[in-house]
């Protein structure tokens, strides 16, 4: 959907800067209410798209086409207007993975601006169950072939209501719902990873302390390098410090975690030291998703990695129960 110019233009001087909620790969990110789409969504995330060109923009909604997935943050409008170049998506009241792992003052102001109501804190269920979503996310991505290049915790974005989260066993969880984000804001060029054509982001450099250290400097971009952003999330879940340098102060922890089992971080004696022992923030009920048995969390990891759900479900919402449907979650 194509949005004016000057409905963007007064949708932004009205929100203020009162209105910033975070940056996004070209500019700020404002949270603004559009008459074109506040019937349905109310406010939503505008971002900027300054310094591209209106092909370039056409051709990031393009590759969004593909993108339909629970898991991904969709894309409500754009405008190619050179006064007013933008990208615009539902607004993720839980703010970002980063925010609600580390708690800075900046985040909690991020997340007043936001209208987030509730506990910043993520207990340990919270947390394993955005970083699964981000993973499925991700998968559907690859499956698309189209690489990411920039997974880390601020494109890690929760719902701001909790949804029921059905369990194999035992009552449902209470859990926020999150998507991946940043892909919208995609360039579409050939590369040739062992002689196959992949999408790819337009950014050229990793974040810091989430690109893989082998092949930063090289700028060679793979299922594997995102793969490498969503271990390093999972790290910060585990720990809520940042990503800078957070692989060489745990490197040693990690690797005899998976050194103590043939089962998972998870799964581990070590692992589940490692976890509930650097970050008591994260609550005392955290047991039923950390204490787990090898097995156990072997399927959590499964379930990760795989293009939504239990078998079936096909990624199209059969894990919430109460919630829309992924026509209206994920515009699939």
């Amino acid at each position: 959907m194509t949005i004016p110019a000057e409905e963007v233009l007064c949708a932004l001087e009205a929100a203020g800067s009162d209105g910033e909620v975070g940056e996004g790969g070209f500019g700020k990110v404002v949270a603004a209410e559009l008459p074109s789409l506040a019937a349905r969504w109310g406010r939503v995330a505008v971002k900027s798209a300054s310094g591209l060109h209106a092909a370039d923009i056409l051709l990031e909604v393009a590759t969004l086409g593909l993108c339909s997935h629970r898991n991904v943050l969709r894309l409500l409008g754009y405008c190619d207007d050179a006064r007013a170049p933008c990208m615009i998506t539902p607004l993720m009241q839980g703010g970002s993975l980063d925010d609600r792992l580390l708690l800075s003052g900046g985040a909690l102001e991020r997340l007043r601006r936001l209208s987030f109501e509730g506990d910043a804190r993520l207990d340990w269920q919270r947390r394993l169950s955005a970083l699964c979503d981000a993973a499925r996310g991700l998968a559907h991505l690859h499956g698309k072939r189209i690489l990411h290049r920039d997974v880390k915790t601020a494109n890690i974005l929760l719902e701001g209501a909790l949804r029921p989260l059905l369990m194999m066993q035992g009552p449902p969880l209470l859990v926020y719902r999150a998507v991946l984000s940043d892909v919208g804001l995609a360039k579409v060029r050939e590369l040739t990873l062992g002689g196959t054509a992949h999408a790819t982001t337009r950014n050229l450099a990793f974040s810091t302390g989430f690109g893989d250290p082998a092949l930063v400097n090289s700028n060679q971009h793979s299922e594997r390098t995102d793969a490498f952003g969503i271990g390093i999330c999972i790290l910060m879940g585990l720990v809520s410090e940042p990503a800078a340098g957070l692989m060489n102060d745990h490197e040693d922890d990690v690797y005899e975690a998976i050194e103590d089992g043939t089962g998972p971080l998870f799964g581990t004696a070590r692992g589940r030291r490692l976890a509930v022992g650097r970050d008591p923030r994260a609550g005392g009920d955290g047991a039923r998703a950390v204490d787990c048995s090898q097995e156990e969390a072997a399927a959590a990891a499964r379930g990760a990695c795989a293009d939504g759900g239990p078998a079936g479900d096909g990624g199209r919402g059969g894990w919430w129960r109460g919630g829309e449907g992924a026509a209206g979650a994920c515009g699939g």
